[in-house]
């Protein structure tokens, strides 16, 4: 059967053929229109055909009136069915049967007949009982329905899901075909509102029919079919959706990149590149969603980012609800607690309204606008791409001016700090939360999967493959107990009711949270990525826990340098995008869908060539026009010799009047990729008849030079689908076709077959074209009906449309010039800038952004409209040689003069075709807005020469605002009149710089804003202006109140500012960022020297061009800086990361700076001078300052100052430093303040070490040895003992230099023994300090000479008889003991363990628990002297001690874990390995909950538990504990006789495991350590034993 082409009869080939051949099941059959390919699918609707031809391709539409069909009607509902529809053809008019009620009424009218007869119409049939409406095909009596068959290009999809048919192998390698259904078919009503929505869904949701796969190959072949549809997707098939496939995924839902997606491809993520990642685990539906403009919704699931992340990498939206709004039944299930459906769209107003269908109600119109956005530090602090921060804060920015409310940056791990639930115990957010995501997600995980595993090898007698992350995961999950699972669960609760109560606020529910999902840079599919070990509450896991929604919005592209295609990807590859179609702002959307290319000049061929390695390009076009575009293969310089040509194409040099060969060779190198790349889309290439008249001062030539510039033979590309057509015209006109021709007629018809999915998608809003101006705004109609209008951008054409809102073709990307390297392609002239020229029109130039809280000065702009709109209206009549509109807005500074001229263009920009903003204040800015106007309207070319000549550019804006054509030929009906313009010179203080650039004449306007109150005068500048006045009382008013929000009399502060708005602008920040009511802020106002510092703003040292909300900022100079120098001051010695507003003002008075601000209102305004000068930045009650602004700061200090700021910085950070008496010092209380402390510390100890900062007062320099002393203390008692010595190092310099000071300088002064006496408490700490570090980095000889100096010390200053009442010299023989052990000398240290205790209970307030320390080591010593029975008594009477005190679950020190620890270790010498057990596993949960995970004292605990489980042959557990410990030990280098233990103990299991191979590594580097650390050879250490290894560590490690 044929169906010939209607408006060329004969010219096809048959466009339907029936293949049962390749028919995947009986009944269902594949065919084609114009290389379309479609399945015909058996209907089940009844349906008889009565025509004589059986098979045959009909049309089934609904007739709605009773008797004439009407011309006009039919042809609105074609029109209809091919914009709505893109499985409908013309094709399917072969037969038309029309579904009529009334079968004798219902006529065709002759105009109707003859208007089906042109579309190539064979039979019409009217019936009462026709099937629903759509395209169909009738073969050998049975009614099928037509489907369009769509490659799966992008690997999304596992399936097809459609009645009749499985997968069909597409036309592209390694894809097969989705079968999506008539859009006609599926009308939306009250009961099927999803009606015709096409949705793909993740293969884990359970489809009857459709075996899941969850993307494994043992899962796929070890279950059946499902029985039975998940309950989500049988609701959406119960309202009228359409499910066309399940999608792939991450295997089991887990989070594999591509290059781990063993048994199914991982799909292809359109965005970038091409080679990015498509993320997971919903992966197929990301990047079908993506790709496919045919695809409405795709359903994919998200458990932990499953669903965000694809959204966030493919570009599109991703919706999770939140948690319990959709059931789970049929959900493959990987974390009930946080498993939930989602869905990805393009569009917003798509996505909601599919959630109001989805969520089973409509969506509620929030009763009132969001009443918080807060911006979570913790995680923005994770995103070190600079680009995607700066994408999210100016999304930030236009949020909260939507929302009308600023955003509020919150710490959530300070907030937890300051209100922790009770159920932390003062564990910080990190601890308490460490582990809880992972414990509780991966094991029921894990445990969902047991059946599966269980019954694949019952089943196949092996067990089932998973991929690598998979099984990482698995592993690490069978590992995680029942118990532990639970406590994360209880975490989760626990972190959920904190969040909704503490940062939500309890009511405020919708309260929106900016969260990015990950941190922005390449990840290519080619690369693997690290194991996914949720650690904390990562970013992705906040919405899970708190049972919330959170979609997913893509807000912008970061560039990088690809390695792929070797350029820049994102926003940064603007040119190609310029090239190829001017109207695309986003550069990947090319690859993905259809795309019609057209050219006048030879750009496109050339950036066609380019493109060539893009994966989906040629996929992607659909049709070529070619408007008289060259075309020749052939270097010969006789081939392109016509000089006229080379004068348009740019291959002249203007310099030099000869041919350059290097061009010509790189046209015909494009013409030779362009045939090679075997473009198989349609091409029309138009050529011209006449000759064209060039006229060029350029070319030594008669002026009018008449050349037939390409004919047929010169536009042929040698392409079997090219079409040719001849225009009687020259070559200028070639795109100016007259709608009535023939030739008119050919293009519509063109444009009609390879258009007509694309205007589909454009009229449904589709997100794919935002911008595709050549198709969004230009309708092609029929021909008696012909032509062509612009719906949005061309205001004054008249025309309307009724289609969806299209966006603004005439963006910066849609006038982009079609040229570069250097050379113009069929370029207009410039070097007579007549002002005839054609231009991209509307051209909106306007740099300054809109202020939304603009407010009054309504008289105003009501005189420049009636100014000027007289004139705008009249702009359709030929207005060349009026004069131009001016107006002058005039003032002093900060009166608004450009907020008014912001308001203006913005309430009128709708009204000029073209619009150009200069800043005025310079000549240079001018003359560089005159050129991006040239090259935005066209009139010059991007690259060229003249483009570069600002007296170019300037004379040919001029002469096109003089006589501003909207079109290259006046004789073109489509584009005639002129085009109305606006310029805006701001701040045009100095006329003289305008002379040159005022337009004289033409239908346009001038506005400018100046200070000079001259320049409104006719006889200055402008026709007409006005001197700007302040507020009047009751204006001023309304719009300070409108800027608090304070309800409050105002009318005091308007009258004191006296209306001027800049001043009620900064005064209104001063009084919302202090918290100032009106009335207090009047009383600080009154005062003359309050006065005096709030007007020292500098008004006019800024030019306020976004709005009143930016005017604090100021750009001041550090020398110039009045309240706020000497606190920056202060700022510059502190670590600037986070510096703790309680630094500067708990204790200000302590400061000996002059000028430090030290009351309130000082500190505020100190600052906030800071702040407005963008030199620090404030959040969460913290300052950050930048480290170049700190070392600038110090730079203009002199040596004196210097000494004294630093003395005041040392002095605040000490008085709220926790310090804490000299004593056993073991309490972890103190620690998470000392911790937030401590970088400032050290940024002290820093500064003073380089710069050798030494006070002669020695109260100044003894706090800063004490403040080190202690911090260093802490530092130790954290494990950094290595680092802690520096500090004790500076102090004892100091203290020394001190000692040395006060003993040339001696008297009898109370204040010089005074002096001594403290240096001497302070020098003995630090040898106690000294003696602690050489315990721990196990330096016997070190830790034995300062304990026995710290003791010494002890005994001589204090006397006999005041020994009852210091605990220092108890505490010194304690330590003495302890380095005795440590040098083996086991009387000596019993001894003095003994001393330390019978000591300290001769001290006044003794208690039991102050022996702590001396009795665990003195029954350490029983026990390595083979005492059992002595040690098991003194280590339990201590324990009891503590229990009774602070009880089982000591979390005030580590000490209760050392009583453990040696419990355990006595009862393993006895033989009792369980008790023994007990005991250390008790003592590693002490201490991890008290000195945490990365003490070394925890890393010892972890070699003895790990001891146990290698006893109880439970090798992995052993594993885990060791490789625990040795994350601790290996990066210490003093921890060096710990880590051979443990790795000695690891080489021991590794043999068990029968793993030779680690075992002989492990047992090589602990005998060479061993080595090292006794100082011995080899040849002394081949029989070494675990004993002996016990031996080399500290005893209290063993």
């Amino acid at each position: 059967m044929r169906v010939n082409r209607p408006d060329a009869p004969g010219q096809w080939d048959d466009v339907y053929q029936s293949q049962q051949e390749v028919s995947h099941q009986e009944g269902a059959h594949l065919f084609s229109i114009n290389g379309t390919r479609f399945a015909g699918l058996p209907s089940s609707q009844p349906y008889e055909i009565r025509e004589k031809e059986p098979d045959t391709l009909f049309t089934v539409i609904n007739v709605d009136q009773e008797t004439w069909i009407t011309e006009d009607w039919l042809r609105q509902t074609i029109v209809r069915y091919r914009s709505a529809d893109d499985v409908f053809r013309d094709a399917f008019l072969y037969g038309v049967v029309f579904n009529t009620q009334d079968t004798k009424k219902s006529r065709l009218s002759p105009e109707a007949s003859d208007y089906l007869d042109s579309l190539g119409n064979s039979w019409v049939q009217m019936t009462p009982a026709a099937p629903s409406p759509g395209p169909y095909l009738a073969f050998k009596g049975q009614l099928f329905e037509a489907y369009r068959l769509y490659d799966d290009t992008q690997g999304a999809f596992v399936t097809g899901v459609l009645p009749s048919t499985d997968m069909v192998a597409g036309e592209t390698a390694q894809t097969f075909s989705v079968a999506v259904p008539s859009r006609l078919r599926h009308l939306a009503s009250d009961e099927k509102p999803l009606a015709g929505f096409r949705v793909a869904v993740k293969d884990n949701f359970a489809i009857q029919g459709i075996k899941t796969s969850l993307c494994n190959q043992a899962y796929h072949e070890l279950y059946p079919a499902a029985t039975k549809t998940a309950a989500c997707i049988e609701f959406l098939r119960q309202r009228g959706a359409v499910i066309v496939g399940t999608t792939k995924l991450a295997s089991f839902a887990a989070t594999e990149e591509p290059l781990e997606c063993i048994d199914y491809q991982a799909p292809w993520n359109p965005r970038a590149d091409g080679h990015q990642s498509p993320a997971g685990s919903s992966s197929g539906s990301g990047a079908a969603i993506a790709s496919y403009p045919w695809l409405d919704i795709a359903i994919g699931s998200d458990t932990s980012g499953s669903g965000r992340r694809p959204g966030h990498w493919n570009g599109c939206y991703a919706m999770r609800p939140s948690h319990g709004v959709l059931p789970v039944d049929g959900y493959t299930a990987s974390f009930r607690q946080f498993d939930v459906p989602t869905f990805f769209g393009r569009g917003v107003a798509t996505c909601k309204a599919f959630a109001s269908e989805w969520y089973g109600y409509k969506l509620p119109e929030p009763k009132a606008l969001p009443p918080r956005i807060i911006y979570p530090l913790d995680y923005m602090s994770l995103i070190t791409n600079k680009d995607q921060l700066r994408i999210i804060d100016n999304f930030v920015v236009d949020l909260e001016a939507a929302m009308r409310i600023k955003h509020e940056r919150v710490s959530l791990a300070s907030l937890w700090d300051v209100l922790p639930p009770v159920e932390a115990g003062g564990q910080s957010l990190h601890e308490y939360m460490k582990h809880a995501c992972r414990d509780s997600f991966f094991h029921d995980d894990y445990h969902n999967f047991d059946s599966f595993r269980q019954e694949y090898q019952d089943k196949f007698a092996k067990t089932p493959y998973v991929s690598p992350p998979v099984q990482w995961q698995w592993n690490l999950s069978e590992t995680i107990t029942q118990a532990a699972r639970d406590t994360a669960i209880e975490k989760l609760e626990v972190y959920r009711k904190w969040f909704c109560e503490t940062v939500m606020r309890g009511e405020e529910h919708n309260t929106i949270i900016i969260i990015p999902i990950e941190n922005m840079s390449p990840r290519y599919r080619d690369e693997a990525r690290t194991c996914f070990d949720p650690v904390g509450v990562p970013m992705l896991f906040l919405s899970p826990i708190i049972q919330g929604p959170e979609f997913t919005v893509p807000i912008g592209q970061v560039p990088f340098e690809s390695r792929v295609s070797g350029r820049t990807e994102g926003p940064a590859n603007a040119r190609q995008a310029a090239l190829l179609v001017p109207w695309s702002k986003d550069t990947n959307n090319l690859q993905h869908c259809p795309v019609l290319l057209a050219s006048h000049g030879v750009a496109l061929r050339r950036a066609y060539q380019q493109q060539l390695n893009f994966r989906q390009f040629l996929l992607a076009l659909a049709g070529v026009i070619f408007f008289g575009t060259p075309h020749s293969t052939s270097e010969d310089i006789e081939s392109w010799q016509n000089p006229a040509l080379l004068v348009q194409a740019g291959l002249l040099s203007k310099k030099k009047k000869y041919f350059d060969p290097n061009e010509i060779e790189k046209f015909a190198r494009f013409s030779l990729r362009f045939e090679q790349a075997c473009v198989v889309a349609p091409i029309l290439s138009i050529y011209e008849t006449q000759p064209t008249k060039i006229k060029s001062p350029l070319w030594s030539v008669k002026k009018n030079l008449p050349v037939q510039l390409t004919g047929r033979d010169f536009v042929a590309t040698k392409s079997r689908h090219e079409e040719f057509m001849a225009l009687d015209t020259d070559h200028k006109n070639l795109c100016n076709i007259d709608v009535s021709s023939a030739g008119f007629n050919v293009v519509t018809t063109f444009l009609t077959t390879v258009v007509e999915d694309t205007r589909l998608k454009i009229i449904r809003g589709s997100p794919k074209y935002k911008a595709a101006s050549a198709l969004d705004h230009w309708t092609v109609r029929d021909p008696n009906e012909a032509m062509m209008t612009m719906n949005e951008g061309q205001p004054n054409t008249g025309s309307e449309s009724n289609s969806a809102p299209q966006s603004d073709p005439f963006t910066k990307e849609a006038t982009l010039g079609s040229s570069e390297d250097g050379f113009e392609i069929i370029r207009q002239l410039t070097d007579m800038p007549s002002g005839r020229q054609g231009s991209h029109v509307p051209c909106h130039i306007i740099p300054v952004a809109h202020n939304k809280a603009f407010f009054g000065r309504a008289a105003i702009l009501q005189e420049i409209s009636n100014m000027f709109f007289d004139s705008v209206e009249a702009c359709e009549e030929d207005q060349a040689g009026k004069e131009v509109k001016t107006f002058a807005i005039c003032g002093p500074g900060g009166m608004g003069k450009t907020q008014i001229a912001t308001e203006f263009v913005y309430r009128h920009k709708d009204r000029f075709d073209a619009i150009l903003w200069i800043y005025a204040d310079k000549a240079g800015k001018i003359a560089e807005s005159f050129t991006r106007m040239a090259l935005k309207l066209g009139l010059v070319a991007a690259d060229s020469m003249d483009s570069r000549d600002p007296v170019v550019t300037r004379d040919l804006v001029k002469g096109w605002l003089a006589n501003p054509m909207k079109t290259a030929d006046p004789a073109d009906e489509l584009g005639t009149g002129q085009a109305s313009w606006l310029i805006v010179f701001d701040n045009a203080d100095n006329p003289d710089q305008l002379e040159d650039f005022w337009p004289l004449d033409g239908p346009g306007c001038v506005l400018f804003t100046s200070r000079d109150p001259l320049a409104k005068h006719a006889n200055y500048l402008a026709l007409n202006g006005i001197l700007l006045e302040p507020f009047d009382p009751e204006e001023g008013s309304r719009f300070l109140t409108e800027l608090t929000q304070k309800p409050e009399d105002s009318s005091d502060v308007v009258r004191i500012l006296g209306g001027l708005p800049l001043a009620l602008t900064q005064m209104a920040g001063i009084i919302v960022r202090h918290e100032y009511s009106f009335e207090e802020f009047t009383k600080i106002y009154s005062e003359e020297e309050n006065r005096k510092e709030l007007m020292q703003l500098r008004l006019d040292q800024h030019r306020y061009r976004s709005g009143y909300e930016h005017t604090l900022a100021s750009v001041w100079a550090l020398e110039s800086l009045n309240h706020g120098r000497f606190l920056l001051e202060v700022l510059s010695f502190l670590d600037p990361d986070r510096i703790q507003e309680c630094i500067l003002t708990t204790h200000s008075d302590v400061v000996a700076v002059d000028g430090f601000p030290k009351s309130t209102i000082a500190y505020h305004r100190a600052r906030t001078e800071l702040q407005q000068s963008s030199l620090i930045t404030r959040s969460s009650e913290e300052l950050q300052v930048h480290r170049l602004i700190q070392d600038a700061a110090r730079s203009k200090i002199g040596k004196e100052r210097t000494i004294m700021v630093f003395s005041s910085t040392v002095a605040l950070v000490s008085s709220i430093w926790p310090f804490q008496d000299f004593d056993w010092r073991h309490g972890v209380s103190r620690w998470r303040k000392c911790g937030q402390l401590l970088p400032h510390v050290l940024s002290l100890e820093q500064h003073h070490s380089r710069l050798q900062l030494f006070s002669d007062r020695f109260e100044e320099n003894f706090q800063f040895a004490k403040l080190l002393t202690d911090a260093g203390w802490f530092y130790h008692e954290c494990g950094r003992s290595s680092d802690s010595e520096r500090m004790f190092a500076s102090a004892q310099s100091i203290a020394e230099k001190l000692r040395s000071s006060i003993a040339k300088t001696r008297n009898a002064a109370n204040d010089s023994e005074r002096a001594i006496k403290d240096l001497k408490a302070l020098l003995a700490e630090i040898h106690h300090n000294l003696g602690c570090v050489g315990t721990e980095s196990n330096d016997p000889a070190a830790t034995l000479k300062h304990f026995q100096m710290f003791n010494e010390l002890m005994r001589g200053e204090i006397a006999e008889e005041a020994q009852g009442k210091d605990k220092r010299l108890a505490i010194s023989w304690n330590e003495l003991g302890n380095a005795h052990m440590l040098n083996d000398q086991w009387e000596e240290g019993e001894r003095s363990f003994k001393k330390s205790i019978v000591t300290m209970q001769g001290v006044n307030g003794f208690q039991d628990i102050d022996n702590s320390f001396a009795m665990v080591n003195l029954g350490l010593t029983y026990w390595l002297s083979g005492r059992q029975e002595d040690a098991v008594e003194v280590l339990m009477e201590g324990l009891r001690v503590r229990e009774v005190i602070h009880g089982l679950d000591d979390r005030e020190s580590f000490i209760t874990g050392r009583f453990l620890h040696a419990l355990g270790n006595v009862k393993s010498t006895q033989g009792f390995h369980e008790d023994s057990q007990r005991y250390h596993e008790r003592a590693l949960a002490q201490y991890l909950s008290t000195i945490g995970q990365n003490h070394h004292r925890t890393g010892d605990l972890h070699v003895k538990v790990a001891e146990h489980h290698f006893r109880r042959q439970e090798y992995e557990e052993a594993l885990l504990h060791l490789d625990q410990a040795l994350r601790v030990f290996a990066p210490r280098a003093w921890l060096k006789p710990e880590k051979a233990r443990a790795m000695f103990k690891r080489s021991l299991i590794c043999r068990a495991l029968d793993r030779q191979k680690d075992a002989i590594r492990d047992q090589e580097e602990s005998l060479q350590l061993y080595c090292d650390i006794k100082h011995v050879g080899r040849a002394n250490v081949e029989d070494l034993t675990a004993e002996d290894f016990d031996k080399v560590v500290a005893f209290w490690s063993r």
